[in-house]
């Protein structure tokens, strides 16, 4: 909340510079649907991947245009993201979840390229870098009582480093199977613990429609993508887990994040069609 605070105050100060006429200021609110891009959690017998999505509820905009195609925009957003994969059974049957909730202030700085011209309604194209400052972060498992598969490479001994209360009779130690006898819950990784990273680098990517609606205000409409190659956890977590337990479903991996994003816009020059 604080950097959000401290972006807002530099965007204000912008905005009284000897640039101002050529700025726009704005409000956005988006929502969104977060996938893990993990190849283990595909072959993974345990898990199958949901829908889920998240709020980002406020975001500020500045942008300036340097020209009527190309132009430059600095955002902060307050954003929250999920990712939630259910935990099913040797019958297939869903058992419990394995879940990822994060709040973040994103910052993206983005190369901004417009149709041309005075028309009403304009294409726009985005690019560029978006730092991600995670705020608030749990990783957290439950599930039920059940029988389970064991991934391919991986020993009943290292499903006892995730659920200690599994056990594994002589016919589910030949079948590749083990049993959850009692329900379970753990926060696997916590914020509060160190265990995420402070800030996450990403590529940003966007496209929609700037319309005027008056003779100094635009909407916009624009679908969102972020990728992260290098995921939210600490490095120091990430060791940890891997070396004991190279099966992790969550381990280190690339994040894409698409969604749709609507805003309003304070043109401190007359926009295009009004002119």
């Amino acid at each position: 909340m604080k950097r959000f605070f401290i972006l807002a105050s530099i965007f204000c100060i912008f905005s009284y510079s000897g640039v101002a006429q050529g700025l726009r200021l704005g409000l956005t609110t988006a929502i969104t649907s977060d996938i893990i891009l993990d190849n283990g959690i595909k072959s993974d017998p345990r898990y199958q991947a949901t829908f889920s999505h998240s709020f980002s509820p406020i975001g500020l905009n500045v942008s300036y245009d340097l020209t009527p195609s190309f132009g430059l925009s600095l955002e902060t957003i307050m954003a929250n993201q999920q990712a939630v994969y259910e935990i099913i059974d040797i019958a297939e049957q869903v058992k419990g979840e394995h879940k990822l909730d994060m709040s973040m202030i994103n910052v993206p700085v983005l190369l901004r390229f417009m149709s041309s011209g005075t028309s009403a309604t304009r294409f726009n194209f985005n690019v560029g870098p978006q730092f991600s400052f995670i705020t608030k972060a749990i990783e957290s498992v439950a599930v039920q009582s059940g029988e389970f598969q064991i991934p391919d490479g991986a020993s009943f001994e290292e499903i006892l480093q995730d659920y200690p209360t599994a056990s594994q009779n002589s016919q589910q130690a030949t079948d590749g199977t083990y049993e959850i006898s009692a329900a379970y819950y753990q926060d696997v990784l916590k914020k509060e613990a160190n265990e995420f990273r402070n800030m996450n680098f990403q590529i940003a990517l966007a496209m929609g429609l700037d319309i005027d609606v008056a003779k100094h205000f635009i909407v916009t409409t624009q679908i969102r993508a972020n990728y992260s190659i290098d995921g939210y956890r600490n490095e120091d977590a990430f060791n940890d887990i891997i070396s004991g337990n190279a099966n992790q479903v969550f381990a280190e991996k690339a994040n894409l994040n698409v969604g749709i994003q609507l805003g309003v816009q304070y043109s401190l020059n007359v926009t295009r069609s009004r002119r």
